[in-house]
């Protein structure tokens, strides 16, 4: 037996959910009894780690050896954490995350008798990620879901995507036009949905992967120190310069963040230097020292509406509001939200969606697996009756030298919110008389111009396009690139006149190299973790210009 799961790997909290007998998205309980698991790494040695909220009050003690908010770091090249002698990489520090959401799940899942305790053999999984995340960010998640020993079904999913998915498939019969509006623990993702009887169109997508409830906890933190500045108890670079003291404000900061959701004031209380700060704080303090977070977030919403727009979906033809994630139980979001855009907004099981959404997806993708229409690294397009399109995170396009001013920029062949799978085209000349060859560097962005300044994009490979002699400015260079729902990228470039051509394919390439990889693995495996399931093959990670 194979146990199938939607994992929602998250920067504060995560939590794992299934299709149970009945037909039903559930989440599973963790062997705390809890819905969700914090996404915190204690390191107790080299080859123990304990996660979760053990590991988040190790953190006041040990706040050196305790790592949080890793997924923001996903995707970052030079990015580790030197723990035992060691360079961890993001990947290995969410596959410990990971394992603990798999085997807490496996045993929930036995105790309850829904599976045999000498069940399943594997688990197979699709996780989610911000719909912000790029190729890199997206290809280190599937990256941590290898190296815990999962059989990925699919690419990292949108996390909004996925919580649009359980909305689309509970509200079957209904023709209504979604917006998303998600704030987790560090991601911000909006997202613009049409649902009507067997489809589910995303319309756009956008958010900032770099803002969530951790900023509304920091700007609570500084807010309670400056009270106990103030107040003569201590000063913020005593307690910035004491890790226990940092982690404690930390933790309660946290704390009082959820109590201002249900109640006019709230106690942060932390010890520095061996005196006790008891600092109160009112909702209104709070929601004062973070409007502008909040601001950032509408401004963001704007956005995709002005996109939505213009693919015909004003703000007019808005149905739903739809809140996702944690982190919108403060009344603050409400209130804005409804104020802003005068719409009721609906909270849509803000802690559970996008598991449950994820659980739907990788079910269907077993079943088309099982069928044989599916080689195991399909794209979602389909949970039984219901067609799933989606769109596309980030603008693709290639450098060239702007005839107006010759300076080189980033010329958008696909754009930002373009339906899956994509295609666009543009046409270029040599910059020279005589050129032999034409370099194309293949970027990602984020912006949303058809001309972006080179500084806006990220180069993920290059092509090459040998010239035949004779070439003159004149030259027609036809370039066609293609973006397909798993994310492989693809890039024709033809001269014209003489016929000369090349394809290039872009996929994910690994950000960790072969020797990280085998490290991470051995670690893992030495691991006093249980290891649950693993998987028969090891990541395939292939090279061919970039993409990452």
């Amino acid at each position: 037996m194979e146990l199938i799961l939607g994992i929602d790997l998250g920067t504060t909290y995560s939590c794992v959910a299934w299709v149970d007998e009945t037909g039903k998205p559930q989440i599973i309980k963790n062997k705390e009894g809890f819905l969700t698991t914090p996404s915190v790494v204690f390191f107790r040695s080299k080859t123990e780690q304990e996660v979760g909220d053990a590991a988040k009050q190790y953190a006041v003690m040990y706040p050196d050896r305790v790592v949080s908010q890793i997924k923001r770091h996903m995707g970052e090249a030079d990015y580790s954490v030197f723990m035992d002698g060691a360079d961890l990489r993001p990947e290995e520090i969410s596959a410990h995350i990971l394992r603990k959401l798999v085997q807490d799940a496996v045993t929930t899942l036995r105790e309850e008798g829904a599976i045999p305790a000498d069940e399943p053999e594997r688990i197979a999984a699709v996780i989610t990620c911000p719909a912000y995340f790029g190729a890199g960010e997206r290809h280190a998640t599937r990256t941590a879901g290898e190296l815990a020993g999962l059989r990925l079904l699919a690419e990292p999913v949108n996390e909004p995507t996925a919580a649009a998915t359980l909305f689309g498939v509970l509200q079957q019969g209904d023709t209504r036009n979604v917006l998303v509006y998600d704030l987790g623990g560090g991601t911000f993702d909006v997202t613009i949905i049409h649902v009507e009887p067997g489809l589910i169109d995303v319309v756009c997508t956008g958010g900032d992967h770099h803002r969530g409830g951790v900023d509304w906890d920091k700007a609570l933190m500084e807010l309670a120190l400056q009270k106990a500045e103030d107040q003569g108890i201590c000063s913020a670079d005593e307690v910035y310069d004491d890790p226990e003291a940092l982690q404690e404000l930390t933790l309660s900061a946290e704390e009082a963040k959820i109590n201002l959701s249900a109640r006019e004031r709230a106690m942060l209380r932390f010890t520095c230097g061996g005196r006790t700060a008891r600092v109160e704080v009112t909702r209104k303090e709070f929601e004062e020292a973070t409007a502008d977070l909040l601001q950032d977030t509408l401004r963001l919403t704007d956005d995709m509406l002005a996109v939505a727009a213009k693919k015909g979906y004003p703000l007019s033809s808005i149905d739903e509001l739809l809140l996702v994630g944690g982190s919108t139980a403060m009344p603050q979001v409400v209130q804005a939200l409804q104020q802003k855009y005068g719409k009721t907004p609906r909270s849509f099981d803000p802690a559970g969606a996008v598991a449950k959404g994820a659980a739907l997806l990788a079910q269907r993708a077993a079943a088309e697996e099982a069928k044989g229409s599916s080689d195991g690294d399909a794209p979602i397009g389909r949970i039984g009756d219901v067609k799933v399109h989606n769109v596309s995170s980030r603008s693709y396009g290639v450098n060239a030298f702007d005839m107006k001013d010759d300076v080189e920029k980033l010329f958008i062949i696909i754009p930002r919110n373009a339906t899956l799978p994509a295609e666009g085209h543009n046409r270029f000349n040599p910059r020279t008389d005589n050129q032999r060859s034409c370099r194309f560097a293949v970027m990602e962005s984020l912006s949303h111009q058809e001309i972006a300044p080179m500084s806006e994009g990220k180069e993920l490979g290059e092509a090459l396009l040998e010239l035949p002699s004779g070439c003159t400015r004149s030259t027609v260079i036809d370039v066609t690139m293609k973006l397909t729902e798993g994310g492989l990228l693809e890039l024709y470039a033809i001269e014209r006149d003489g016929g000369r051509e090349v394809h290039a394919e872009f996929h994910v390439a690994g950000g960790m190299s072969e020797q990280e990889l085998a490290e991470a693995t051995d670690r893992i495996s030495h691991s006093t973790v249980e290891q649950c399931a693993m998987s028969e093959s090891r990541p395939n990670f292939i090279l061919l210009l970039g993409l990452e």
